[in-house]
């Protein structure tokens, strides 16, 4: 059973990390543990995508935002929400491509 609570309380604590300084493998560990706690949050998967892309690991972050874009679809959202800054030009492209 999803815990979305506990998962909702994860994701908050990475978002920090995030932002304060970079703190990438704190907010990937926090990240894991949204998405272990519940597997249908979505935002949890955007986020990550985010700290994989400043880790520079392409494809896990294409993994979590087809991930994201199918959760969202599901649930009637439009898949293209994701909240992706500053893209390598190369990932866009292949995104657009695709569609996300």
């Amino acid at each position: 059973m999803a815990d979305r609570v506990r998962a909702e309380a994860h994701y908050q604590q990475a978002r920090k990390h995030m932002q304060v300084g970079g703190l990438k493998s704190e907010a990937l560990r926090l990240l894991n543990e949204a998405i272990a706690a519940d597997p249908t949050f979505a935002d949890a998967y955007d986020a990550r995508s985010n700290v994989y892309i400043a880790m520079g690991r392409i494809d896990d972050a294409i993994a979590d935002i087809k991930k994201c874009a199918a959760l969202r679809t599901s649930r009637g959202e439009t898949a293209g929400d994701n909240a992706l800054v500053g893209l390598p030009k190369r990932l866009d492209d292949f995104l657009t491509q695709h569609g996300l």
